[in-house]
């Protein structure tokens, strides 16, 4: 796989993961999203929502080992390469049929500061004005759930400010940390958190990594 295609399939993924998401904890508000460009993921051609990532210096190596233990099963993979997994924070997901290992997804939040969050607001809506009319933001901020409530609130307080003299602006910023969906709403400056169980969602991260890294 080359270094572009992998990038896009990466991509792929992620945006796939977050209209699972988006769809399960908000289904009447996002009925059938697919996949697009500018934004990332749309309803119709007058609503959407982009994708973003607060990444960890540790998912690209993570990204890189999984490569190395992909498809198959544990009684066949190197034991150091299981070992460096763990120790980056991380679980492997086992097909139920195969037994091969067909996923992986953070044990426990990894931190990263909520000013993160902030940075990664401001970079998207200074592009806004490419998108669609009506767009929404979904970050995945794996350290999401370590956060304080105050820093939860100081990050929605920012995001109202730095858009108060746009043009267009987001109507609301979701942040996943692989746990739970926190729900800012930018118009009607209200916060809310939805709690996803784990079943659910292991059930969306495979689902994701079948459809864009699964090779036949």
């Amino acid at each position: 796989m080359n270094v572009k295609k992998e990038h896009d399939s990466d991509k792929k993924y992620h945006e796939y993961i977050a209209k699972l998401v988006l769809e399960y904890c908000f289904p009447y508000e996002f009925i059938d999203l697919h996949q697009g460009e500018k934004p990332d993921l749309r309803i119709d051609n007058s609503k959407g929502v982009e994708v973003t990532r607060v990444m960890s210096t540790s998912e690209g190596e993570m990204s890189f080992l999984f490569k190395l233990v992909e498809k198959k099963k544990e009684e066949d993979s190197n034991t150091k390469i299981l070992r460096d997994i763990r120790k980056l924070g991380y679980n492997l997901l086992v097909h139920p049929s195969t037994g091969e290992f067909c996923g992986y997804g953070p044990t426990e939040a990894r931190w990263e500061d909520y000013k993160d969050v902030q940075r990664v607001f401001s970079e998207k809506l200074d592009k806004l004005e490419h998108y669609t009319e009506h767009t929404d933001l979904f970050i995945f901020s794996p350290s999401a759930g370590w956060y304080e409530e105050n820093e939860i609130k100081e990050i929605h307080e920012f995001m109202i400010q730095q858009q108060t003299e746009k043009d267009k602006k987001f109507e609301c910023a979701y942040i996943f940390d692989y746990r739970s969906l926190y729900k800012c709403d930018l118009e009607r400056k209200t916060i809310s958190r939805v709690i996803i169980d784990d079943i659910v969602i292991r059930d969306i991260i495979e689902c994701a990594f079948e459809k864009y890294y699964t090779r036949i």
